[in-house]
């Protein structure tokens, strides 16, 4: 899990592309937890 201090500095500091990536990646590992 991303704390909020590491996910605000990395917002800012890699824009929101970054943002939209981690949140995927967040969904993808969760959606893949499920399946196994």
């Amino acid at each position: 899990m991303i704390s909020g201090n590491r996910l605000g500095s990395f917002v800012s500091g890699g824009g929101t592309k970054s943002f939209f990536y981690a949140n995927q990646v967040h969904i993808l590992s969760i959606s893949y937890r499920k399946q196994h």
